[in-house]
């Protein structure tokens, strides 16, 4: 059963009142004007997820308003933490290796400028920074490359801001940076949403948020963007806004809202996307901790959960609760969540893993493939296909199947992981005998799920007769096509001459199945001139003539 209690943090509000008086920033980690608020405790009842915390060796950068990644790095597990502070905002980066349990913040190149309430994205083998410093240098775009240990300025924002709800799409190529503020409970908070191509290192704006908001929890899955509490200038904001990218245009998002976030208006949650099981998969935005209007502290836990599409309550709660903080994790079922603010900042490092996500409803946006063809030269066969997405493609397998035969692997085109760029594969298939062949690909995923495209035929017809023809074009410069085809097996010779009887050039010589073929001839060595081409085989011999106009 659910009971209420109030939580009377006075020593928090303490805290954010001497803030206020001593440096003149009223709550820049607090907002020293809210009072105590009366919440809902959290219980066991009706709870669809299951949770459990693991507390983690603390952060040696204890830092309220840092933000962190997760990066694997070789066979390495790392979790990177950039940044924070308030009136004095960091240009510090720590480093935690998962497996060891261990921290160090030295021999680590300094972030250009500082990060206060900034988000750290991996993108690929590298790390992007998005946000800047409470009041100047906002709006700040920085790529870090953790194996050089350099960092590289990108683009500014159209919209600078730093405590925006920044968000990475399935496609590497593109960041979502939504709302935001100058990092201060203030009135400066802005509804901008705004597209980052790290591909062309340009932003791009959007559909705008319906309201303005900073300090906002969230995530993405596929085409789908939960963004929920934050501040909207005045207070604390409860909203949870849900925002559907149009597949065909990423800057036009369609906005509805749904239910509230169950602890109310909470700011500067750690929230994350977190996955469990084969797919389709349960999934959901894993959200805890913050602050009720920048004020009350809180542990509450939360998940929304795509499948239900509603809110969950979680327990236990986070076992210190704090604000100022981020989330992170590989998008499986564990979020980390690192460092924070109490009355000062702390390095409180706890990992949330989730034992059980209630439904089965998300699979990564697929490998869309659009076209798949097979074309027949002589005895070659050249299959092409193009994707207009990929999600996860490691690659396809190359099938082929001859009469009553099964289909067997004859080669593996390479995909592109990631991307939502249209794609084109080829693949050839030489030395074919007479016959008809269906082609299939198999679309394999990293982790080892697969799909099978629609069959191609073909059929392979051998030639009635051992044939030269005139090379095309003719005259040529430099270089000519010349076609032949042959009547059987054998070995055969196609070779280039002069005038004078000199071969000047040898086209193909050796083993060949019968059928037709043909051949381009590079000519650029040689002058002006009339050349003869021989086509010769154990039993026919055929020569033509040839003109080369420079």
């Amino acid at each position: 059963m659910k009971k209420l209690i109030t939580l009377l943090f006075t020593f928090s509000l303490l805290c954010g009142t001497a803030l206020a008086q001593n440096y003149g920033i009223p709550g820049v980690d607090y907002n020293a004007q809210a009072t105590p608020q009366i919440i809902n405790e959290i219980t066991g009842e009706n709870v669809l997820t299951t949770l459990a915390w693991t507390s983690l060796a603390p952060s040696v950068n204890a830092y309220s308003r840092s933000c962190v990644a997760y990066i694997t790095i070789g066979a390495n597990d790392y979790i990177y933490q950039f940044g924070g502070g308030s009136t004095t905002q960091h240009t510090g980066v720590a480093r935690y290796d998962v497996a060891a349990n261990t921290w160090t913040n030295t021999g680590f190149a300094a972030i250009p400028t500082g990060i206060s309430a900034g988000t750290a994205i991996t993108i690929g083998d590298k790390i992007y920074v998005f946000g800047g410093q409470s009041t100047a240098g906002l709006g700040k775009t920085y790529m870090y490359d953790p194996v050089a240990n350099t960092w590289a300025t990108k683009a500014n924002m159209l919209t600078l801001v730093t405590d925006a709800l920044v968000v990475k799409f399935e496609d590497n190529n593109y960041v979502y940076v939504i709302g935001g503020g100058d990092g201060l409970f203030g009135t400066v908070v802005q509804s901008a949403v705004q597209l980052y191509n790290v591909a062309t290192d340009t932003y791009t704006a959007c559909t705008p948020l319906p309201a303005a908001v900073s300090m906002m929890g969230g995530g993405i899955l596929n085409y789908t963007i939960i963004a929920t509490g934050g501040w909207n200038g005045t207070t604390g904001s409860p909203t949870t806004y849900k925002g559907v990218i149009n597949p065909a245009n990423p800057t036009q998002i369609t906005w509805t809202t749904v239910a509230n976030y169950p602890a109310g208006g909470v700011t500067r949650m750690a929230s994350f996307p977190v996955t469990l099981g084969t797919y389709p998969s349960a999934a959901g935005i894993f959200c805890t901790g913050g602050a009720l209007d920048g004020a009350t502290l809180q542990g509450a836990t939360h998940l929304y959960n795509f499948c239900t599409d509603a809110w969950e309550v979680l327990t236990p709660n986070l076992s210190q609760p704090r604000s100022n903080f981020k989330g992170c994790g590989k998008m499986d079922n564990n979020v980390y969540a690192v460092a924070g603010f109490t009355t000062v900042g702390v390095g409180t490092n706890d990992k949330a893993t989730l034992t059980a996500i209630a439904g089965n409803c998300y699979s990564p946006i697929p490998v869309e493939l659009t076209s798949f063809s097979a074309s027949v030269s002589g005895n070659v066969v050249e299959l092409l296909w193009e994707t207009a997405s990929e999600i996860n493609n490691s690659g396809f397998s190359i099938e082929r199947k001859s009469a009553d035969n099964e289909y067997v692997e004859i080669g593996f085109v390479p995909g592109f992981g990631t991307t939502t760029e249209p794609k084109s594969y080829s693949f050839i298939d030489q030395d074919l005998q007479n016959g008809i062949y269906s082609y299939r690909l198999k679309q394999i995923d990293f982790n080892g799920t697969f799909e099978y495209s629609d069959v191609v035929e073909v059929e392979i017809i051998t030639p009635a007769t051992f044939n030269l023809e005139q090379n095309y074009p003719n005259p040529f410069n430099p270089s000519t096509s010349i076609k032949y085809s042959l009547a059987e097996a054998g070995n055969v010779r196609l070779s280039v001459y002069n005038t004078v009887g000199e071969e000047v050039a040898v086209l193909v010589n050796g083993f060949s199945q019968a059928g037709s073929f043909e051949v381009n001839f590079d000519a650029s060595n040689l002058s002006t001139g009339v050349y003869l081409y021989k086509l010769q085989s154990a039993n026919s011999v055929q020569t033509k003539k040839m003109m080369l106009l420079k």
